[in-house]
């Protein structure tokens, strides 16, 4: 009698089991309602979230995730079930609990921002040809970034008086990759700020019917070593190229 007790406790645990790992929630709605931003690579399946500092990074249908890049947790990542995101309550247990935590690292701020004009003097970037009034005329990428950044500039510096705004160039003047790259490194920050660059340019595209923009970024977790005539025993001149291939 002893036995069947036994055994029957263990079916019914073992069923519990798999009853609440079975239990999946909506990821993104979680998301939302938890306060998390959520970066998404469809490429790659990859996930991030963060908040507070924190960072959890996950591949969809893994049985394990990241934390701040170096704490691997055996936990069931978020997957696909019916083109949806779902994951387990418990993951999103550990990361709300994870995301309470202090952060030893002060925050950055903002204390400059940097719009680049793509292009510019010898170089026009793209070009097209445009009617207007009944006169043909050109229109090249360079006038158009540099107009676009002035008026970027004026209406941030009417929205944020305490930043220091500032342009790569302000006129139409060839500007080498390493050049705005100087310019950028120059700018005097305090502890713990950081510079917002902002590159603006116009792509072109072989459909006529293409509209809209592009908003290209560096995902959070990107990390990159800029070399220096301190740290490399290299001909300081070399050290662009060397800097393109880190």
């Amino acid at each position: 009698m002893k036995v069947k007790s036994f055994v029957f406790f263990l079916l019914v645990f073992f069923s519990f089991s798999i009853f609440s790992q079975g239990a999946k929630v909506d990821f993104l709605q979680n998301v939302q309602k938890s306060g998390i931003s959520f970066y998404w690579d469809p490429l790659t399946s990859c996930g991030l979230l963060e908040k507070n500092g924190h960072r959890i990074s996950f591949r969809a249908g893994d049985s394990f995730f990241l934390q701040d890049y170096k704490t691997l947790v055996q936990e069931d990542a978020p997957s696909f079930e019916n083109g949806k995101l779902v994951s387990s309550q418990s993951f999103f247990n550990l990361a709300e609990n994870f995301f309470k935590l202090q952060n030893s690292e002060a925050p950055y701020k903002i204390g400059a921002i940097l719009i680049d004009p793509g292009h510019g003097g010898k170089d026009p970037g793209a070009s097209s040809s445009h009617v207007s009034n009944g006169k043909k005329i050109k229109v090249v990428e360079k006038d158009i970034n540099l107009k676009v950044g002035l008026k970027l500039r004026d209406y941030l510096k009417k929205a944020y008086p305490e930043k220091n705004i500032l342009m790569t160039r302000s006129t139409d003047v060839f500007l080498t990759l390493s050049q705005r790259t100087e310019i950028a490194n120059s700018v005097k920050l305090k502890e713990n700020e950081a510079i917002l660059y902002v590159s603006v340019h116009v792509n072109s595209s072989l459909s006529e019917k293409v509209t809209g923009y592009e908003v290209w970024y560096l995902s959070p977790g990107y990390r990159r070593q800029v070399l220096n005539s301190k740290s490399v025993n290299e001909d300081a001149s070399i050290l662009p190229i060397l800097n393109s291939m880190t």
